[in-house]
C-alpha cells in the first residue's frame, strides 16, 4: 500500500509545478506493426526505384524509403543498403531512419540500425534503458537507471522487466528489481521523514543503499526534487546532508530543485535549499528562472524571498522576454507589485514592451485599470505603458476607469497624457461613459481637463446631456446644465433636443427641470416634421404623469399653455390619439377640460366618437356624447368618415349591443339601424330594435324593411320582421311586394312559405297541381320520359327544357327529388351533355347512387363520357349554410369500385386524367385494396403497338377543352359537308361545351352517343369530326401529342369502326391505318 501512495505522490509531485515541461511521468504505448495500405506500399517501392535521387545521397534516401517498408520486405531492404554504405543517422526532410522506426515501434528495424552504428543516446531516456535491457548492455542500463529512466516503461507492448525475463540475464532482471525496490524505499522514506532522529536516519540509509544521492528515483526526479515536491522541508534538509548532494543537478528540461521549489508555492523548501547554496538564477531549457516560476504563480512571499537571495529580474526566457513583460501578458500584478515596490529589484526600463495585447487587443495597463489596481497601473505606466492603445472595441484605459467610477485611476490616467476625447468603436467617449454611468467624481475630474469636450455626439448625435437627460438623471442633467459650455439646442439624429428625448423616454423630473430652467413652456406646442407636439407625443406614449406636468403650465392669464386640440400630419387630435389606442386615463383627463374639440376630424374623415365606437368603448363615447349640445348631436352622431363609415356601421359589424342602446337613447336614427342590421343579417340587432319598438314597416329609399331581409334570403330575420307586425302588402316604389320580389329569385322557398302564411295564402300543392290539368304523377311520369321519348319535331334537350319551365309554378317546382335524381342518373349513363347543364341546377344531391351503388360520376366514367365527367367534377352546389359541396370521388359502388378504379378498368386513359387532375382518390375507404396504384400507372405508360389489332384506344368523348386551331382542309366531302362541318368546328373552337344538332344531312346527335344504323358518308363525317377534336385537345396537351404523334402522324384524325357490344353502341374507336395518308393534310392543319 506504501508503495502504491509512493508512486501516486510522486505522479502528482511532478505534475504540481504550473507551466513546466516535466509533467509527463511516463508513456505507455502499445506495440503495433506499422502495416500501409498496398497502395502506399507499392508507391514506396517505385520511390526506391527512381532515378531522381541524388547519386551521393542515393543510398541514405534509400534508406528511409525502406525504413516505411512493412515486414520482412522492409527489413531486407534496410539490411541491403546499409551493408551498402547508407548512413544509419542520415536525416531528410526531418526524419532518420531511426524515427520512423520509433514512430512505427519496429523492435526488429530498431535493432538493425543499433548494429549499424545508431547510438543509443538518440533515443529518449525510457526507452534507451529498454534497449540496453533488450541487447543486454549492462553499462548503459546503468547509466540510463542513474539517469532516472523507469523499470516500468512499456513499449512494443513489452516492459522493461518483461524483457529483462524474456533475454533471461538473471543478473540483469535482478539488478533492475533491486533498482526499483530501493527507488520505491527512498520516496517512502521522503514522505515519512520527520523530526525525529530515527525517521531521518532511516532516509539517509535509504539513499546510501542507492548508492548515489543525485539519482533519479523517477523520470526527471532526483530523491532531493521529490522531497521539495511533497513540501516535505525535514526531508529536503536531511539530503542536503549526504556527502556530493549537487543541489543544483537538472532534471531532463533544465530545471532545479529550486525552480520547482518556487513553481509549486513550497516556500520553506525554497528557504532551505537557498540557504544551502541553491542558484537562484539557474535557467531552464527554455530559459526559465525560478523567479519566474514564482512570478507567475504569483507568490509574493517566494517573489520576495527569491529577490532577496539575489535572483536577477533582468534575465530573458529564450524568446527574448523579460520577467516583467511576461508577467504583464499574464497579468500577474500582485507580482508585478513585488516587483516594483522589493528594493532589491532593480528593473532596467529601457527597451522593454509591456504593450502586447491579448485576443481583444487590451493591454496589461488596460486590465489593472479594469481591476482598479491603481498602483499597479502606476508601475505600468513607468515601465512604459501606452496610456492611450485601444482594444478592438476602440476601448482605451480612461474608458475603463471612466466606466469603473473610479477618479482616481482617471486623474493618474489623465496626468499620463491620457487622450480624454479619444472614441469607442460606438462613439462614445469617456465623458459620456461617466455620465451614463451617473458616476460624479469622474465627471467632475473630467471636467477639469481644459480640452474635454461636454457637447460631442455619438454615433446617433447624442450628446451626454441628451443622454443623461433620457435615462432620467436629474442630479447629471443639473451639473451638466451649469457646467461652461453647454449647448442645449443640439438635436440627435432623430431631430430630438434634449426636451424632446426626455419627454419621449418618460423623464418627469427631467421634464419639469428643463422647462422651469432652460426652455419657456411654449416650446410644448412646437411640432415637428410629422405635426407632432409634445402633447402628442406624451398622449400617444401614454405617460399619464408627464401629460398631468405639461397640462399643468399656465401663462400670465391663467389659461393653460398647452395646445390640446393641435392636429398633427394626419389631423389626429391628442384626444384622438386616446381613444383610437384605447388609453382610458388619459381620454378622461381630455375630456374632463371644456376647451376640448369633439368635431375635428382627422385626414380620414374620423371623428374621436367613430374612434370610440369602433374599439367599442361605451364609457368613453357615452362621455363624448354628453358633451355635445343636444341640437348638434343627431348630426354628430350620423357622421360619416371619407369611406362612408358612419358609428351605426360600427355598431352593428362589432354587435355592439351595448353600444347600440346608449346611440338609441341619444336619439339615433332607429330605421337606419333597423336597415343597417338587416343587411349584416345581424339578428340579435333586429331582435334587440324591435324589442324596443323601432317601426318595422318603415323604408328606406321605397324599399321596406321586410322586402330587403327577404330579397337577401335572410329567413330568420323575415321571421323576426313578421312576428314584430311588419306588413307581407307594404309595396316598394315600383309596387312590388316581398312575396312579389323572392318570386323571381330561386332558393327562397322558406321566405315564401312565411310570407305567404303572413298573407293568409293557403293554396295547397295538390291545388297547384290541379291547376296544371295534371296529376302530380303524371307530371314526374312526363318528367321521366323526356329522356326516352321520341318526338318528331323536338330533341330531348328541348324536350327538358320546356318540362322544367313548364311545371315550374311560382317559383315552386313541382317534380319530385326522386324524377329529378332518375334523369340525372340516366342522362349521365347515355352521355347528354346538353340535358345536363339543363338540369344540374335543380339536383340537389350530386351523390344520388343508383340500385348499383353508381353515381353520376361513376356512370358517366363506365360509358366513357370524358366530357361529362369534367362538367361534373367542376359542378358543385351550394347548401343553405353558403357552403359550395362539389361531387364526391371517392364513394364506391356495391363492387366496393370507386369512379377511379372504374376508368382504370376500362382502360380510359383520359378519363384516368381527367380524375388524378382532380385530386380523386383510387380506393375508397373501406376497400380492400384490391386494386393498386400500379395499375394506373401501368395504364397511362402501356407500350403503344401491344394489341396489333388496335394501335391506339381512344375515348370518343368531346374533350372540355378545345384548341385555337380548326381544319381548313376537308378532303372526299361535298361542298354542303365541308361547309356544315366547318361551321361545326368553328363553333367547337368558340365554345368547349358546343353540342351539334341534327339534321337531315348530318346525323349527330352528340358526342359520346352514337346512332344505331350509320352509312358509309355518315361514318366519314364521323371519322372527320372526332378526329378534328382530339386533334385540338392534343395540340393544347402536349405530353399526349408527344406519345401519339409517333403512332399516327394524322395527329389521331381517326376512322371509327364500331365495336357491337349487343346494343349497337360503343364506346371505344380505333385508329385505322388506311386514312392516314388521306387525312394527313387536315391533322397538319
Amino acid at each position: 500500500m506504501k508503495k502504491i501512495i509512493c508512486l501516486a505522490s510522486l505522479a502528482v509531485m511532478t505534475a504540481s509545478v504550473w507551466g513546466m515541461p516535466f509533467d509527463n511521468l511516463r508513456e505507455n504505448r502499445r506495440n503495433r506493426d506499422a502495416v500501409l495500405p498496398q497502395q502506399e506500399v507499392r508507391n514506396e517501392e517505385q520511390t526506391l526505384n527512381n532515378n531522381q535521387f541524388n547519386k551521393k545521397n542515393e543510398n541514405n534516401k534509400r534508406l528511409i524509403v525502406a525504413t516505411k517498408l512493412p515486414g520482412k520486405l522492409g527489413i531486407d531492404k534496410m539490411k541491403e543498403l546499409l551493408e551498402d554504405g547508407a548512413d544509419p543517422n542520415f536525416e531528410f526532410n526531418g526524419d532518420t531512419p531511426l524515427s520512423v522506426a520509433l514512430k512505427a515501434e519496429n523492435v526488429d528495424k530498431i535493432d538493425l540500425l543499433l548494429n549499424f552504428g545508431v547510438s543509443l543516446e538518440l533515443l529518449a531516456i525510457d526507452t534507451r534503458l529498454w534497449f540496453a535491457v533488450k541487447r543486454s548492455d549492462v553499462d548503459e542500463m546503468r547509466r540510463c537507471l542513474s539517469q532516472g529512466a523507469d523499470p516500468d516503461y512499456m513499449y512494443s507492448g513489452k516492459t522493461v522487466l518483461s524483457v529483462a525475463s524474456q533475454v533471461k540475464k538473471q543478473d540483469i532482471l535482478k539488478e533492475l528489481e533491486e533498482i526499483k525496490k530501493k527507488r520505491e524505499q527512498v520516496m517512502i522514506a521522503i514522505e515519512s521523514c520527520k523530526k525525529n532522529k530515527k525517521t531521518r536516519d532511516i532516509l539517509k540509509n535509504a539513499l546510501k543503499a542507492l548508492g548515489n544521492p543525485n539519482f533519479f528515483i523517477g523520470k526527471s526526479t532526483t530523491p532531493l526534487m521529490y522531497a521539495v515536491g511533497v513540501k516535505n522541508p525535514l526531508a529536503v534538509n536531511t539530503i542536503l546532508e549526504l556527502e556530493g548532494i549537487d543541489i543544483n543537478k537538472k532534471d531532463e528540461y533544465g530545471n532545479t530543485a529550486l525552480a520547482k521549489a518556487a513553481g509549486s508555492y513550497s516556500f520553506e523548501s525554497a528557504k532551505c535549499l537557498l540557504r544551502a547554496g541553491a542558484d537562484v538564477n539557474s535557467q531552464n531549457v527554455h530559459g526559465e528562472t525560478p523567479l519566474l516560476y514564482a512570478v507567475d504563480k504569483e507568490d509574493k512571499r517566494m517573489v520576495n524571498l527569491l529577490l532577496n537571495n539575489g535572483a536577477d529580474v533582468n534575465l530573458k526566457r529564450n524568446d527574448d522576454r523579460l520577467i516583467l513583460e511576461i508577467a504583464a501578458e499574464l497579468s500577474r500584478f500582485d507580482s508585478i507589485d513585488v516587483l516594483f515596490e522589493n528594493p532589491n529589484c532593480k528593473i532596467n526600463l529601457k527597451g522593454i514592451n509591456i504593450n502586447k495585447k491579448d485576443k481583444d487587443g487590451n493591454t496589461a495597463l488596460a486590465r489593472a485599470v479594469y481591476l482598479g489596481r491603481v498602483k499597479t497601473a502606476e508601475y505600468l505606466l513607468r515601465a512604459g505603458a501606452d496610456v492611450n492603445s485601444q482594444n478592438v472595441h476602440g476601448e482605451t484605459p480612461l474608458h475603463f476607469a471612466a466606466y469603473k467610477g473610479n477618479a482616481e485611476m482617471v486623474n493618474l490616467l489623465l496626468e499620463n497624457r491620457a487622450d480624454i476625447n479619444l472614441k469607442q468603436n460606438n462613439g462614445c467617449s469617456s465623458f459620456r461613459i461617466g455620465v451614463e454611468r451617473n458616476h460624479f467624481d469622474v465627471v467632475d475630474a473630467l471636467l477639469k481637463n481644459s480640452d474635454c469636450e461636454i457637447n460631442d455626439t455619438d454615433k446617433n448625435g447624442n450628446t451626454p446631456l441628451l443622454s443623461a437627460a433620457s435615462e432620467g438623471l436629474v442630479e447629471m442633467v443639473k451639473k451638466l446644465l451649469s457646467a461652461e459650455g453647454i449647448k442645449t439646442d443640439i438635436k440627435n439624429n432623430k431631430g430630438q433636443n434634449v426636451l424632446t428625448i426626455a419627454v419621449q423616454n418618460d423623464r418627469v423630473e427631467v421634464v419639469e427641470l428643463l422647462l422651469n430652467e432652460v426652455f419657456d413652456a411654449k416650446v410644448m406646442n412646437d411640432v415637428d416634421s410629422g405635426g407632432y407636439s409634445l402633447i402628442h407625443r406624451v398622449v400617444v406614449e401614454k405617460y399619464s404623469d408627464l401629460l398631468d406636468l405639461l397640462l399643468g403650465y399656465k401663462d400670465n392669464e391663467g389659461k393653460m399653455i398647452a395646445n390640446i386640440n393641435a392636429q398633427d400630419g394626419y389631423g389626429l387630435t391628442p384626444l384622438a390619439y386616446a381613444v383610437r389606442d384605447n388609453s382610458i386615463e388619459i381620454a378622461n383627463k381630455l375630456l374632463d377640460y371644456d376647451h376640448i374639440n369633439l368635431t375635428k376630424k382627422d385626414k380620414h374623415g374620423q371623428t374621436v366618437l367613430l374612434y370610440a365606437v369602433a374599439n367599442k368603448n361605451a364609457d368613453i363615447a357615452e362621455k363624448i356624447l354628453e358633451k355635445i349640445p343636444e341640437k348638434k348631436r343627431e348630426k354628430y352622431i350620423n357622421i360619416k368618415s371619407s369611406l362612408g363609415t358612419s358609428a351605426l356601421n360600427y355598431i352593428i359589424q362589432n354587435n355592439d349591443r351595448n353600444m347600440l342602446n346608449l346611440f338609441l337613447d341619444y336619439s339615433m336614427d332607429q330605421v337606419d339601424a333597423l336597415f343597417f342590421a338587416t343587411i349584416y343579417r345581424n339578428s340579435e340587432m333586429v331582435k334587440l330594435l324591435t324589442d324596443r319598438g323601432v317601426n318595422v314597416n318603415a323604408k328606406s329609399e321605397e324599399m321596406p324593411v321586410l322586402a330587403c331581409a327577404a330579397a337577401l334570403g335572410y329567413t330568420e330575420i323575415v321571421k323576426l320582421l313578421l312576428d314584430a307586425g311588419a306588413n307581407v302588402n307594404t309595396a316598394t316604389k315600383e309596387g312590388e311586394t316581398a312575396l312579389d320580389i323572392v318570386k323571381k329569385l330561386k332558393n327562397r322557398d322558406e321566405v315564401i312559405r312565411l310570407l305567404e302564411k303572413a298573407a293568409g295564402i293557403s293554396e295547397s300543392e295538390e291545388r297547384r297541381v290541379k291547376q296544371l290539368g295534371l296529376s302530380a304523377e303524371e307530371i314526374n311520369s312526363r318528367f321521366v320520359s323526356a329522356l326516352t321519348d321520341t318526338f318528331a319535331e323536338k330533341t330531348p334537350e328541348e324536350n327538358l327544357k320546356e318540362l322544367l319551365e313548364q311545371y315550374d309554378v311560382n317559383g315552386k317546382r313541382m317534380v319530385t327529388d326522386e324524377s329529378i335524381n332518375q334523369i340525372f342518373l340516366e342522362i349521365s349513363k347515355k352521355g347528354y351533355a346538353g340535358m345536363l347543364d339543363l338540369l344540374l341546377p335543380y339536383v340537389e344531391d350530386l351523390n344520388v347512387q343508383d340500385r348499383n351503388g353508381n353515381t353520376a360520376l361513376m356512370l358517366a366514367v363506365e360509358y366513357g363520357h370524358d366530357m361529362l365527367v369534367q362538367i361534373l367534377l367542376n359542378y358543385y352546389v351550394k347548401t343553405n349554410e353558403n357552403q359550395y359541396v362539389r361531387i364526391n370521388t371517392e364513394i364506391a359502388n356495391n363492387d366496393n369500385k370507386t369512379a377511379l378504379m372504374l376508368a382504370v378498368d376500362k382502360k380510359n386513359k383520359n378519363i384516368v386524367k381527367i380524375l388524378q387532375n382532380s385530386g380523386a382518390k383510387v380506393f375508397p375507404s373501406n376497400s380492400e385494396k384490391k386494386y393498386k396504384r400500379e395499375a394506373i400507372k401501368e395504364l397511362l405508360n402501356e407500350e403503344k403497338g401491344q394489341n396489333q389489332q388496335n394501335e391506339m384506344i381512344l375515348l370518343t368523348g368531346f374533350p372540355v377543352y378545345a384548341g385555337n386551331t380548326f381544319c381548313k382542309q376537308l378532303e372526299e366531302l361535298d361542298d354542303n359537308l365541308k361547309k356544315k362541318v366547318r361551321e361545326i368546328i368553328q363553333r367547337i373552337r368558340e365554345n368547349p361545351y358546343y353540342v351539334p344538332e341534327r339534321d337531315e344531312n348530318f346525323e349527330l346527335l352528340d358526342y359520346g352517343c352514337y346512332s344505331r344504323r350509320l352509312n358509309d358518308k355518315h361514318r366519314f363525317i364521323y371519322r372527320v369530326l372526332g378526329g378534328v377534336v382530339q386533334c385540338l385537345f392534343c395540340k393544347d396537351h402536349n405530353t399526349k401529342l408527344e406519345r401519339l404523334d409517333k403512332v399516327a402522324i394524322s395527329g389521331m384524325v381517326c376512322k371509327y369502326r364500331w365495336e357491337q357490344n349487343g346494343n349497337g353502341e360503343s364506346n371505344f374507336v380505333w385508329l385505322d391505318r388506311e386514312d392516314r395518308g388521306r387525312l394527313s393534310n387536315i391533322a397538319n392543319n
